[in-house]
């Protein structure tokens, strides 16, 4: 069991379904997961388009708009039924 301090690397670990995670004492942890709620999946790159956001083509320009806009990305983050 883990927990993390950012909610959108979160958010994107479980999309993309895995990550590395780095503890405090500087170990990596490789995290993998493969389970979904069975609802349908939204993309949040197609989430923000739809909602008239500029310059989020990639993952990393996707990550760098949610986290220096954290409230609207939970909201963002929440249209994504299958997102837990």
């Amino acid at each position: 069991m883990a927990w993390a301090d950012d909610p959108v690397e979160l958010f994107i670990a479980q999309v993309q379904g895995s990550a590395r995670m780095t503890t405090p004492s500087g170990e990596v942890i490789h995290l993998g997961y493969a389970g979904n709620n069975g609802y349908p999946f939204t993309g949040i790159g197609s989430i923000l388009k739809q909602e008239g956001i500029q310059g989020v083509n990639s993952m990393p320009e996707i990550r760098q708009f949610l986290q220096e806009n954290p409230i609207e990305a939970i909201g963002y983050m929440r249209q994504n039924k299958r997102y837990i």
